[in-house]
Formats: structure tokens, C-alpha cells, sequence
């Protein structure tokens, strides 16, 4: 009987030890959650330094293509000028229309008129569409299909979004700088404007322009919005002036390609923020380069012309001035403005 007591006890002691260990550990487990949240909570609060820094680690690893660039272009070797066309995976449909318009590897022999020294030159343009990854498996491997076709897009290994356009267009601009084809000029285009490809050939070699060019849709006296709530929000950390130099609209701007260099030089060391294009005119800007101002000559920015173009019949629409048009031009827009500029 005695026996059977003793058993009866150890089973009892060895049932509450392991009871004993049981509420230890979930009392450790319930002191480690708050912090594991809250680092959690600090990683998303932190993702954007750490993704305005992650540009420089990608310019130190370019040697390792495949990590930075997951697709890349095929160029042809000779170019005056090379248009890199700012899109986004999902739209598919906007590329082809594009490559069906204005952008197409193309030559332009400009008329020969007395009045120009440089009258009949050649002038090559060439293109690619850049993009980061939707992180959708079905819409990033339909990107890499169509590449496979076109051979005309360059994927950086960064998921799509404004706050990481500025990434996206250092990687890209990085890897320009890598190419054995060196254009007299890069062109930043948006996918939903449209240029008048021979205008803007005749432009670039016949117009007078500076030696070392920046130049688009000139903005002036831009606030810096401190609002951390909005998509434009720049710290003071990050830029302390009340106001942004003065800058090139980002739906289309050219670099020469002398100031190229320089200014990817620069952003090397100087830190980037997430206004694109104010960014790009801070390089400049460091360069001692102002912005080259032609009105709207060159960049007729507008964004009331895609409803107008649909308003109109096809007969009776009229194509505005300026080399380069948009932007928020639809993807119907931008196939009637074609046609009616190409009938003449």
C-alpha cells in the first residue's frame, strides 16, 4: 500500500514540475513579444533609410550583374542618344503601344538647311523600358517573357514604388555609365507622355544649347514638403533648404553625356532623397550647371491634352507645340496623337 503511495507521489511531484516549466517558459515567451514587436515595428519605420541607402550597396556590387540587374537590354553599339523609359511591370499594354509609336531604335537624317552647320547628320536613338519587380511571381515572370521578345528592358532587383523610384533610376543611370555605347545624351522619359522622336533629334543636334546640358519642363521656387505623411515628404535631415533648386520636370528630362558622369559622380556621395527629379537638379546644381530653360518648346507639359485628344475627332484634332507632350497621356491618347502627327 505504502508503495503505491510513493509511486502515486512521484507521479504527482514530476505532473507539477512539468507544469512548474511549462508556466516558466511561457512567462519568458510573454516578456520576449512586446520587443519582438516592437522591433518589427521598427524595421517598417526604418525601411525607407534603409532603402535610400541600398543604392550605394547595389553600386558596389555591379560587378555581380545578376544581383542588381535581373534582365538587361540589347543596345546597338552606335548612339547619339539614349531613352530610358520609366515603367512599371503591370503595364504591359502601355509598353507595346509605345514600341508601336515614338519608341523604337531608330535613325533620323535631318534635312540639309543652310542655315545649320550640322545639316546632314545621322542621328541614332535608342531605348529601353526600366523597371523594378511587382513581387507577383505570375506578373514578374510575364516581364522577364516579354524581355525575351523585345530584348528591351532592364530590371532592377528592387520592388516597385514611388518612395524607391529614386533607387531605381540611380541603378539604372549606374549601369548607363557601364555601357560600351556612349550616347551624347540620356533622355529620362515617363511612360505616359509623347515625343516627337525627329523634333527632338533635330533639337538636340541643331538647337544651341550649353556644353554640359540639363534640361526639360524647368520647375522653380518648389516647396519641400514636410508633411510625413505625403509621398514627397523630405526630412530636413535629408535636405534642410526651404526650397528646391530649380529642376527639370521628371516626366522628361536629357543629360549630355559629359555631364552624365559628373553627376553620377556625385550622387555617390551626396544623399539622395526621394524627389526624383528635385534630387537629379541637386547634382546638378553641385556641378555648377543650371537648368537649361526652352519654355515649352521642348517639354509642352499639359496635362489637360489626353482628355482633349479623346474629346476630339481623330480629323479635327490638333498636336500642340513642343517636342515632348504629356504627361498622363492615356495609352488611346497616345496612339491617336501618333497617327494624326505622322499623317503631317
Amino acid at each position: 500500500m505504502r508503495s503505491k503511495k510513493a509511486q502515486a507521489l512521484k507521479v504527482l511531484i514530476s505532473l507539477m514540475i512539468m507544469i512548474l516549466i511549462y508556466l516558466i517558459i511561457m512567462a519568458v515567451l510573454k516578456t520576449r513579444q512586446p520587443s519582438s514587436l516592437r522591433r518589427s515595428y521598427e524595421v517598417t519605420n526604418e525601411r525607407f533609410r534603409e532603402e535610400k541607402s541600398q543604392f550605394h550597396q547595389s553600386q558596389r556590387q555591379l560587378v555581380k550583374v545578376g544581383s542588381v540587374f535581373t534582365i538587361v537590354p540589347e543596345l546597338p553599339h552606335n548612339l547619339n542618344v539614349l531613352i530610358i523609359i520609366n515603367t512599371i511591370p503591370l503595364e504591359t499594354e502601355r509598353r507595346n503601344i509605345l514600341r508601336q509609336t515614338w519608341a523604337r531604335q531608330s535613325s533620323w537624317t535631318l534635312e540639309s538647311q543652310s542655315s545649320f552647320p550640322d545639316s546632314g547628320d545621322i542621328v541614332d536613338i535608342g531605348y529601353f523600358f526600366m523597371m523594378g519587380f511587382h513581387r507577383n511571381p505570375c506578373i514578374d515572370q510575364s516581364v522577364k517573357d516579354e524581355s525575351q521578345i523585345h530584348r528591351d528592358i532592364l530590371r532592377v532587383n528592387l520592388t516597385e514604388s514611388y518612395r524607391g523610384l529614386i533607387n531605381k533610376v540611380l541603378l539604372t543611370f549606374e549601369w548607363v555609365t557601364n555601357l560600351d555605347t556612349k550616347p551624347r545624351f540620356i533622355v529620362k522619359a515617363d511612360h505616359d507622355i509623347y515625343v516627337k522622336i525627329p523634333e527632338l533629334a533635330t533639337w538636340l543636334l541643331i538647337t544651341p544649347t550649353p556644353t554640359k546640358l540639363f534640361a526639360g519642363f524647368v520647375i522653380r521656387n518648389a516647396h519641400v514638403i514636410r508633411a510625413i505623411q505625403s509621398p514627397w515628404y523630405v526630412s530636413k535631415e535629408d535636405y534642410s533648404e526651404e526650397f528646391f533648386p530649380p529642376y527639370c520636370g521628371g516626366p522628361f528630362y536629357i543629360f549630355s553625356h559629359n555631364l552624365f558622369l559628373h553627376v553620377m559622380n556625385a550622387s555617390k556621395v551626396i544623399k539622395p532623397f526621394v524627389v526624383e527629379d528635385a534630387y537629379m537638379a541637386l547634382l546638378v546644381n553641385k556641378m555648377g550647371v543650371e537648368p537649361h530653360d526652352s519654355g515649352r518648346y521642348l517639354v509642352n507639359w499639359d496635362r489637360t491634352l489626353n482628355d482633349e485628344v479623346l474629346k476630339t475627332p481623330e480629323d479635327k484634332i490638333k498636336i500642340p507645340s513642343g517636342v515632348v507632350l504629356g504627361d498622363s497621356i492615356s495609352s488611346v491618347a497616345i496612339k491617336l496623337i501618333h497617327r494624326v502627327y505622322m499623317r503631317g
